[in-house]
């Protein structure tokens, strides 16, 4: 399996994890964000491609900043892979 490709089956066993906790944890007055940011990772899959193994490296070597980040799921992966 390509790195890119291991970055996408983390993603999705990693999303996975998170709706359970999220089911579990339930916030009663506002709930959770709408939206499942997590569905941008075949796309980030592909684009990381060409140049994965640069990519990787970059954000395993300090923080990374999710500019944009909607509800911080991209940025919650991100650290889970060690950033």
């Amino acid at each position: 399996m390509s790195g890119h490709d291991d970055f996408l089956a983390q993603g999705l066993q990693f999303e996975a994890l998170l709706q359970q906790v999220k089911q579990r944890i339930s916030p009663t007055d506002y709930g959770w964000y709408p939206y499942n940011s997590l569905t941008v990772l075949p796309l980030l899959s592909r684009l990381f491609a060409p140049a994965y193994d640069e990519v990787a490296a970059q954000w395993r070597k300090g923080p990374v900043a999710d500019i944009g980040c909607a509800d911080g799921d991209l940025g919650a992966f991100l650290a889970h892979l060690g950033s």
